[in-house]
């Protein structure tokens, strides 16, 4: 993957299928489960980040020439640290000038 290709869409068909819902019901499992013993259920949640998938529907909740983007401002990241800034080298970040060229598709 080269950083710059379309890293949000619909996929899966369910929410039952998304990473985060998975994570949760096994979560929700092992809580439910009779133990004498004490545990931590480590749980690690993926969303709201890169890359934005979602089943079909969600998408179905706006026609989309009615979403109105906000005005992108060219100094928005001068206040955030650098390393945070350093997250778009990651291949799996598109950057902002992808995502505008290509119309956010």
């Amino acid at each position: 993957m080269d950083g710059h290709s379309n890293r949000l869409g619909a996929f899966p068909d369910n929410n039952e299928d998304m990473p985060d819902h998975k994570a949760a019901d096994w979560a929700v499992d092992r809580l439910g489960e009779k133990s004498r013993k004490s545990f931590l259920p480590a749980v690690g949640f993926l969303r709201p980040h890169v890359p934005f998938y979602v089943p079909q529907k969600w998408f179905n909740l706006v026609p989309l020439d009615k979403v109105k983007l906000p005005p992108v401002l060219s100094e928005d990241l001068l206040d955030v640290p650098e390393i945070s800034r350093c997250i778009r080298e990651l291949p799996k970040y598109p950057e902002l000038a992808f995502l505008q060229k290509n119309d956010n598709e």
